[in-house]
């Protein structure tokens, strides 16, 4: 049904040049939104057939992102690539952040941990340049993940210090709180208690709830 409703709207929106790859590119985006992956599969790379020189980096990285939901691991690779290759002199900050972020978690999952940090940075490195503060958080929270399951503690705190700070500038308080709450589980599994009751007392005056249990 899906599939129907997306064939009709492409068949109105032809009249109008250039947008029925927003046609795809939206409907793509509604089929993941229900769940149907299959389905936007399909949209997606109809948007790519459909896409320009402006778009194509988008709609490469939209079917990336609909093929890594699916765990079709080496399509969601290739087309992350396509979409960089297709980004001239990576003007497009977004659009190549968003393809090195996937990159960093198809590596990661596949256990190339050294290579999945380095795709991390990169994507860090041009969230930091777009200035998008919620991005940038979550770049610092994969970094963080990948030095803790590495056994690098203090550099896992480090990162998830810097995601809570950008976090809380941000006006993003419950991000902030879970960053609080990973880092005093860093702390605690170390055996630090002294750090580790610091970053709980501070997640509880943040939170607005009683610390008083914590005093020593």
């Amino acid at each position: 049904m899906a599939e129907t409703y997306m064939q009709r709207a492409l068949s109105r929106a032809s009249a109008v040049p250039g947008r029925n790859v927003d046609v795809a590119f939206e409907m793509t985006l509604l089929l993941l939104a229900q769940g149907e992956t299959e389905s936007a599969k399909i949209t997606a790379q109809r948007a790519v057939e459909l896409s320009t020189e402006k778009n194509r980096a988008a709609c490469y990285n939209l079917l990336a992102r609909v093929e890594h939901q699916l765990a079709d691991a080496a399509g969601a690779e290739t087309h992350a690539r396509h979409a960089l290759a297709a980004i001239a002199d990576e003007a497009d900050l977004v659009e190549a952040a968003n393809a090195y972020r996937l990159l960093g978690e198809l590596a990661m999952t596949s256990g190339r941990q050294d290579e999945s940090v380095q795709f991390f940075k990169e994507a860090l490195t041009r969230d930091k340049v777009a200035g998008i503060s919620p991005r940038i958080a979550g770049d610092l929270r994969f970094l963080a993940r990948l030095a803790n399951a590495a056994g690098n503690s203090p550099e896992a705190i480090n990162y998830w210090h810097r995601a809570f700070e950008v976090s809380l500038s941000g006006g993003d308080r419950k991000a902030a709180l879970e960053d609080l709450a990973a880092m005093a589980e860093i702390c605690r599994k170390s055996g630090d208690k002294v750090q580790t009751d610091a970053l709980e007392r501070q997640r509880l005056e943040l939170s607005g709830e009683d610390s008083g249990a914590l005093s020593p």
